[in-house]
């Protein structure tokens, strides 16, 4: 029986004390902001939930009601299945050599205490 053990390096850093006070009232205003918008989320959720119901309940895709439009957006995307393609043939070799990794766009993440994941 082997054990795993995970090991986490923290870094200090000595930030001066008037960026230090910056930085946290900007997080305290950023975490203020991102309480105000989940709270008007949820409250759009409810609305386009009920909107939905109204297209299901008129057996319609889209309405438009004084200029204000309702539409039921479903889309489909494709997706390579790579199984499928060493099963007519293609050798899973090929595959890997196609496969390129691309960088995606950096971002600032933001995790605010008490609430779940980070914002970006």
């Amino acid at each position: 029986m082997s054990l795993t053990v995970t090991a986490t390096a923290t870094t200090e850093i000595k930030i001066a004390p008037a960026l230090k006070r910056r930085t946290l009232q900007t997080l305290k205003t950023y975490a203020d902001i991102k309480r105000e918008r989940d709270a008007l989320d949820a409250e759009m959720d409810k609305c386009k939930g009920v909107l939905g119901d109204t297209l299901d309940s008129l057996g319609e895709s889209a309405i438009e009601l004084e200029g204000y439009k309702v539409t039921r957006v479903a889309g489909t995307y494709k997706k390579l299945n790579e199984q499928k393609l060493v099963e007519l043939g293609c050798a899973v070799a090929w595959i890997r050599e196609a496969t390129e990794d691309r960088p995606k766009k950096a971002y600032t993440k933001v995790t605010v205490p008490g609430q779940k994941g980070g914002d970006e």
